[in-house]
């Protein structure tokens, strides 16, 4: 019997929902989010592959994409962020998106973060979860002026 390690992609596109209204530096910016099956089975791994952000009030506003390996309480919006000591062991890694970034591409901005391989292990479950955090003050016009696309490689085991 021969053993191994396949990897396939598995791309999330989903709508960061923000209230309308100010942002400033180090605040929650949007809801907690869930990769659902993130991973194949409990205690998986994968990497973060890509980022891609369609800004659609064309801000260009920075901010971090901070990725959780368990559930957490996540900080509410437009509040400064503030994870607690039982949470901060369990984030995988943040990845920037920084205002050079994004591209003009008519009616959105768009950023795009290639290989960013951004290892992570779901301990208690297949999802990963996560939130984002603003470093940059914008104003948002509408909850759904910004699209995150996340592509992810799976881990799956291969017994044969």
């Amino acid at each position: 019997m021969s053993r191994g390690v396949h990897k396939i992609l598995k791309t999330f596109v989903f709508d960061l929902v923000v209230v309308a209204g100010a942002y400033a530096d180090g605040e929650a910016l949007g809801e907690k989010f869930t990769l659902t099956d993130a991973v194949t089975r409990v205690n998986g791994s994968g990497k973060i592959i890509s980022i891609t952000v369609v800004d659609r009030n064309e801000l260009g506003i920075a901010f971090d994409v901070m990725f959780v390996n368990e559930d957490f309480t996540p900080t509410a919006q437009q509040a400064a962020i503030n994870t607690s000591s039982t949470d901060d062991i369990k984030v995988a890694g943040l990845v920037r998106i920084a205002s050079p970034d994004y591209t003009d591409v008519g009616a959105a901005l768009i950023a795009t973060k290639p290989d960013i391989n951004l290892g992570y292990r779901c301990v208690t479950r297949t999802d990963l979860v996560g939130q984002c955090i603003a470093r940059d003050s914008g104003t948002f016009a509408a909850t759904n002026d910004m699209q995150l696309t996340i592509v992810v490689e799976q881990e799956q085991s291969i017994n044969g």
